[in-house]
């Protein structure tokens, strides 16, 4: 055996070392948790600026759809729908139906040089269009 006070050193140096893997447990599940909410934390505040971020882009375009509606609403639905796209509110909901309610949108026709004829079907809801060289 050991005497009382070699007894004695060897309790407190193992309790000593049990105290300081508890110690060293504790502070890296603190810095575990400290980091996850950190992350967590700066994570929302990006995603929060990103979502800021597109509903001012949005109402930008839907401030130049509304400025447009008057002239030219094919125009203005176009700024409606890239607003959408962006953030889905009701404002750019409503361009979007005043645009359509003012009319159809305007179709652009391609090679609109080399057309030889027009003609509407007879419910004039389509328009056929014969072109030049195939």
């Amino acid at each position: 055996g050991l005497t009382e006070i070699e007894e004695a050193f060897a309790v407190a140096m193992t309790s000593f070392a049990n105290r300081r893997r508890r110690r060293r447990r504790i502070a890296t599940t603190a810095a575990l948790v400290l980091a996850v909410v950190v992350a967590t934390v700066f994570g929302s505040l990006w995603r929060r600026s990103v979502l800021q971020t597109r509903r001012a882009e949005a109402s930008k375009l839907l401030t130049l759809g509304h400025s447009a509606l008057a002239m030219e609403r094919t125009q203005a639905l176009a700024y409606a729908i890239a607003s959408l796209e962006l953030a889905d509110t009701p404002e750019a909901r409503r361009l979007a139906l005043k645009s359509l309610w003012a009319g159809p949108p305007a179709t652009v026709m391609p090679e609109a040089d080399n057309a030889w004829g027009l003609s509407f079907s007879p419910g004039s809801k389509q328009l056929a269009v014969g072109y030049w060289g195939g």
